[in-house]
């Protein structure tokens, strides 16, 4: 477990500037480069849309002040707290 400083905009405020309604249940995200290691999972991951709506999920672009290295999902990462 770490700490770090995130930078990047509420994942509520995009869901609504992309219209996305509460009537759906859940949402799946997937990743669109390929894993960074050999052999790595493919990352895919539901989050219900009342959890994705809560105001501290954010997709963030940049860590501690820099922009978000390779290692930490470049160019951008969901965080989701809890």
């Amino acid at each position: 477990m770490s700490n770090a400083v995130w930078t990047g905009v509420r994942l509520k405020d995009v869901l609504d500037r992309a219209g996305v309604k509460t009537l759906g249940h859940s949402g799946r995200l997937r990743r669109l480069d390929e894993p960074v290691m050999p052999g790595a999972p493919k990352f895919l991951k539901s989050l219900a849309i009342d959890h994705a709506r809560d105001a501290e999920v954010m997709i963030a672009f940049a860590m501690n002040g820099e922009q978000l290295p390779l290692l930490n999902g470049f160019p951008l990462r969901l965080v989701v707290p809890g």
